[in-house]
């Protein structure tokens, strides 16, 4: 007996000493608290911090809303040193900002617990270079990777069911976003574009590609909101007369923008869609002056309608000579999706031979 008492008593002393040294295989803990009503979250003095539990995060803001610049989650005054982030097992959702802002953040981890990834909750997290989503993931909601200008590569699982407005938008180093093509909402082709399954609209264009010049899909009918935003290194882009409207924001800031050609299919023109486009000087419009008076441009378009509009006209550099940008995944079948690039071929050959643009 008294020897199981002095067991238990060095026992207890190794716990204490332990409670009171650093551990020599680990970490420290600097901080923690609650961040759901099932969750806590542990920074260590690595710059870890990992959020445990079961359920949803709560939901928080930026102070970029407002022109300061970190979360309002616990961690906010912290941001400097938070290094990885780790969203462990059971946690089913990412809440509004949790993380935005936090620009030295590197690596992030999502477990496949998580379904959904709230507003702005990565925006602004300028070190991160890439993320991977698990495919439990079903909601990427409007904003979430906002502004992560070295985020370079975006692979969008299966099971993403909604990805929000402007998820990627202003990402000047995307170069390439991937889908699953056993995704039944959206889809991308081998430029890196995402589109939505049917390739209806063009929902976003990796800003950093470095191409030039881009013809939209002839099954493209709607450009979305921030679609090209910020595309630096285009200058021409070839719209096709499949496509009736262009979305807000659609090609704001794109300075290198000098040249681009309208279908008269074009119906409305978004708030904003041509703003900061200092460097644009030709509009080809292949319809009349009535039909481009006809056209609903929305307010803040002015590089558009002081640009010199060439109606009934196309550029006389010969784009079709560029590769067009039809999705590789395009049509019902390979076998469609083969003979659909034969046919645009030939349209591409004899458009050139004959100095007229398919």
């Amino acid at each position: 007996m008294r020897k199981a008492k002095k067991a238990l008593s060095v026992f207890l002393a190794v716990l204490m000493l332990l409670g009171t040294v650093p551990l020599a295989f680990g970490a420290d803990i600097v901080d923690s608290g609650t961040c759901g009503s099932n969750l806590t979250w542990i920074l260590d003095s690595e710059g870890t911090l990992t959020v445990s539990g079961e359920g949803s995060m709560y939901d928080y803001y930026s102070y970029s809303d407002i022109g300061g610049g970190r979360t309002t989650a616990p961690w906010g005054e912290r941001v400097q040193t938070l290094k990885a982030v780790v969203i462990g097992n059971g946690v089913t959702s990412i809440g509004e900002g949790a993380f935005a802002s936090c620009s030295y953040v590197t690596d992030v981890t999502i477990s496949d617990s998580v379904t959904s990834i709230g507003y702005r909750a990565f925006f602004e997290c300028s070190s991160v270079t890439g993320v991977t989503f698990p495919d439990s993931v079903t909601c990427i909601d409007d904003c979430a990777f906002q502004h992560c200008s070295n985020l370079t590569e975006v692979m969008i699982p299966d099971s993403v069911k909604s990805i929000g407005d402007g998820a990627f938008d202003h990402c000047s180093s995307l170069t390439c976003i991937t889908v699953d093509p056993n995704n039944a909402d959206y889809a991308s082709d081998d430029n890196g574009c995402l589109y939505n399954k049917d390739f209806s609209t063009l929902i976003q264009y990796p800003i950093g590609n470095p191409s030039t010049i881009f013809t939209i899909p002839n099954s493209v009918t709607s450009i979305g909101e921030s679609a090209f935003a910020d595309c630096n290194s285009l200058t021409d882009i070839t719209i096709p007369e499949s496509v009736t409207s262009i979305g807000w924001f659609a090609f704001s800031g794109c300075s290198s923008l000098t040249n681009i050609t309208i279908p008269n299919s074009m119906t409305s023109i978004g708030v904003y869609a041509f703003e900061y486009c200092s460097s644009l000087t030709d509009v080809y419009y292949i319809g009349s002056e009535t039909q481009w008076n006809q056209i609903s441009i929305d307010a803040y378009n002015d590089p558009l309608l002081n640009a010199n509009i060439h109606f009934m006209s196309r550029p006389t550099t010969d784009q079709t000579a560029q590769p067009t940008a039809q999705p590789d995944n395009f049509g019902d079948t390979p076998h469609q999706n083969f003979f659909q690039r034969i046919i645009q071929w030939f349209k591409n050959f004899f458009a050139k031979l004959f100095g007229k643009k398919s």
